[in-house]
Order: C-alpha cells, then sequence, then structure tokens
C-alpha cells in the first residue's frame, strides 16, 4: 500500500501547488532556481561527487558517455588545489607539470587534461563557471582530442588565510589494448533522494528536471540521466517519476524559502 505522509501544508506550500498546476498546464516550464550550499569549511569527498554529477549531466545532452571517478585522482586533485593557493596555474608549485602528481606514485596514463578554478563556494558554483567557460568546457568535453577520457577526479581546498576557496578537476585518458581500462575501484556517483541533478540542494532546479524527464518519457523521447537519477527523483516513492514529484520539491523548497521549518516528508502525499 502506498505510504501517506501529508502532516501539514503551508500557506507557502498551497501557493507552491497552484504554481506547479499552472506550470504543468502550460507544457512544464523550465523552472531556475539560484539557491545555493553554505560556504564549503573542508574538502569532502561529497562536493567532488557532485561536480562530477553536474558535469556528467552535461556530457550526456552532449552526447558523450559519463565519467567514472578514480579515487587515485581525487587524490591528485585534492592535492593540486592545495597547491593553487600557492602558485595559480597549469604549473606545480616546483614549477613541474600538473602530470607529475600522478607519475611521481607510479600512475601512468595515456593522456592527461586539467581545469582550475578559484572563489567558488559551492560545487553547484563552480561546474556552472566551467561549464560556461569555452576553454574549460571544452577541456570537459575533450573537443579537438582524438583521445577521449575515461575517468575524471576533483578536488577542493579552502585557503584560510586569503579566505579563498580553490578548485581542480583531473580527466584523463586510460587504455588497455584498444579499450577504456577499467579500475577495481573506479564508480560513478550516487546522487541523493529528491535531489536528481546531484548539486547537494534540493531546489525549483530538481523539480524541472522531474518535469522534462516525465514529459520525454511520455512523448516517447529518449532524456538521458545520469547515474542513479530515477532513483532519486521518484520523491513519493510509488514507481513513478511524474508531476507529483516535482511538486513536492517545490513545495517544499516554498516552505524553506519561507523560512518554516519544513521536511520532505511533510509534503509526500
Amino acid at each position: 500500500m502506498k505510504r501517506t505522509v501529508f502532516r501539514r501544508v503551508t500557506a507557502a506550500a498551497l501557493a507552491c501547488m497552484a504554481a506547479v498546476l499552472g506550470c504543468i498546464a502550460d507544457g512544464g516550464a523550465a523552472l531556475r532556481s539560484n539557491a545555493a550550499l553554505d560556504p564549503i569549511d573542508e574538502p569532502s569527498k561529497e562536493y567532488a561527487e557532485a561536480v562530477v554529477a553536474l558535469v556528467n549531466a552535461a556530457r550526456l545532452k552532449e552526447g558523450l558517455p559519463q565519467l567514472p571517478i578514480l579515487p587515485i585522482l581525487l587524490n591528485a586533485s585534492d592535492i593540486r588545489a592545495e597547491e593553487l593557493a600557492v602558485n595559480y596555474s597549469h604549473y606545480r608549485p616546483d614549477g613541474s607539470i600538473p602530470d607529475t602528481v600522478l607519475l611521481n606514485e607510479g600512475f601512468f596514463f595515456a593522456y592527461i587534461g586539467e581545469n582550475n578554478g578559484k572563489g567558488s563556494t559551492t560545487p553547484a558554483h563552480i561546474a556552472e563557471a566551467w561549464l560556461n567557460s569555452t576553454k574549460h568546457r571544452n577541456t570537459i568535453m575533450n573537443e579537438n582530442k582524438q583521445t577521449e577520457y575515461t575517468h575524471i577526479g576533483v578536488g577542493y581546498h579552502y585557503d584560510e588565510a586569503a579566505k579563498m576557496h580553490y578548485w581542480n578537476m583531473l580527466l584523463i585518458a586510460n587504455y588497455e589494448f584498444g579499450t577504456h581500462q577499467i579500475y577495481d575501484d573506479q564508480y560513478l556517483p550516487k546522487v541523493d533522494h529528491a535531489d536528481p541533478d546531484g548539486s547537494m540542494t534540493i531546489n525549483a532546479r530538481d523539480a524541472s528536471l522531474i518535469l522534462e524527464y516525465s514529459a520525454a518519457e511520455a512523448a516517447g523521447v529518449e532524456y538521458p540521466v545520469i547515474y542513479s537519477f530515477e532513483d532519486a527523483a521518484d520523491v513519493n516513492s510509488d514507481g513513478s517519476i511524474d508531476s507529483i514529484d516535482a511538486s513536492i520539491i517545490l513545495c517544499y523548497t516554498a516552505a524553506k524559502g519561507a523560512g518554516e521549518d519544513a521536511a520532505l516528508e511533510d509534503f509526500i502525499w
């Protein structure tokens, strides 16, 4: 039996429901939010996974495969992010090229690409900055290169003295006998429940993606999604991804935006 957990409906939620119904009637117009996380205090694998989820979604839209995370690349990117506080460039503080952060550990590869960034306070902000920059986007999409990237890592460092956030992305191409090298510890990041875009923030963009997915499915159009999107998007766990899931998110975010002590479960019916 489907669970019913609709504890309270606030004024903000009611207004939200009306907006949702209007949006659906209008053909599911895209909804956007500029909501951001609180400033990041320390490096975390979670932030790296959020950036990779957002980047992989952009790659899928370009017909490119998702890139799995490789733990050694996470470690290397964390080192490079910390080094950027000393020397913000594609050269390491000792003057060597970024490749050495992996080569010195005995890890070899066919090709490597790097993106650097600073100032962005959240995974969503840095992903957007890189994807909106032609140079950085070309690195992510591997433009003008014959060798396709196979793995990715992202690192983060906050420099307390300078009050500055530093980010690094390493992408490698590695092949074995002409096919992508597969490592035992590689993985695709799993996005959280009700956060299908993987940004670590439940917001209107998540609702928009759900509406887009639902519309594409109804029209029989393929809609590529990142790993675990379907589980995250089925907010009420009824086995279907539809406008109800989107409305739950919108009602929840409206209540939170109104300063209410709301929980997602309060709006699941």
